[in-house]
């Protein structure tokens, strides 16, 4: 092997141009990695001397790949995912009596904080982290012993341990239900006040999706009510502001206590299962949290199944 030292860039300027290609922008790869933006220029601008090749276009408000610059982008990203996970798998490497758990911020809300008690029980002597973020887990840099999260590719060093399917559903509090008809047809839904979900990274149902796989097209509203994450889509639609579509698995406590309410029985099955990934080299108690969660799961949908 090469002296790394002598052919590989510096590091830091590796991470500066990983970041301006996802944001196509000086400023906000700054932003993410607390740098200025003049020390994120004059990283790409090393770089750039070192490799004897302009890399960006500059323009006023972003910049964009030359040629060159997407070759070295296609070919450098896997190896940095590589080095990433790597280093991500080492620090969450197995500690006993302690567990990090990813998920997304609905489910932590809704669903796994309720819960988590029950597993914490005295008997057990265990400390559990619970990591949230509206990215995706294969995008987080966070060590984590498992994730719990609606689709999304395989981490590097995880395995799929288990997948549930679900479905989208329609629902809002009980005093918007009051104004609406008594009985609601599809048609009602697109007169009515709608919420919105659309989360950069995730690939989440919307009405337009909704209702078409129905076969209803789609009417924009005047007036429009949009959220970028699921859970204050769901915490909007417990406010009464409108009706929000939501996955059946995240919001089934919601709809067992009465906080919200599934509108008639408009629903379509979810495009993307809830999936546990998990450590390759999972402990026994990390086993043990999944086997709880699918207990827990299994629970939550009969109780779901009960009402009327």
């Amino acid at each position: 092997m090469p002296n790394l030292r002598q052919t590989l860039p510096p590091m830091v300027s590796l991470a500066a141009f990983e970041a301006v290609c996802r944001h196509f922008s000086f400023t906000r790869a700054a932003v993410e990695l607390n740098l200025s933006q003049s020390a994120i220029s004059q990283q790409i601008r090393s770089l750039e001397r070192d490799l004897g090749q302009p890399l960006f276009e500059r323009h006023r408000h972003d910049v964009t790949l030359t040629p060159a610059g997407r070759v070295y982008a296609e070919n450098i990203e896997p190896a940095l995912r590589v080095i990433s996970d790597a280093s991500v798998s080492l620090r969450a490497g197995p500690a006993p009596g302690r567990l990090l758990v990813f998920t997304d911020l609905c489910l932590a809300a809704y669903w796994l904080v309720p819960r988590l008690g029950r597993f914490q029980a005295p008997e057990r002597e265990v400390d559990i982290k619970v990591l949230t973020s509206a990215r995706p887990f294969h995008l987080q840099s966070e060590p984590a012993h498992l994730a719990i999260q609606y689709g999304g590719p395989l981490r590097a060093g995880y395995a799929l341990a288990a997948s549930f399917a679900d479905r989208v559903i329609a629902v809002c509090s009980p005093a918007f239900r009051a104004t609406m008809p008594s009985r609601v047809s599809l048609k009602d839904l697109t007169e009515t006040a709608l919420i919105h979900l659309d989360q950069p990274g995730r690939d989440w149902t919307d009405w337009p999706g909704f209702l078409g796989a129905q076969g209803l097209g789609w009417r924009p509203e005047k007036r429009r009510l949009e959220f970028s994450a699921h859970s204050h889509a769901v915490e909007a639609a417990i406010q009464g502001q409108g009706v929000a579509l939501a996955w059946s698995h995240s919001i089934r406590d919601l709809l067992v206590q009465g906080r919200l309410l599934a509108v008639e029985d408009f629903a379509i099955s979810s495009p993307q299962d809830l999936c546990i990934q998990v450590r390759q080299d999972a402990t026994a108690l990390i086993q043990e949290f999944i086997t709880w969660l699918e207990v827990e799961l299994q629970g939550s949908a009969a109780a779901q199944a009960r009402l009327p």
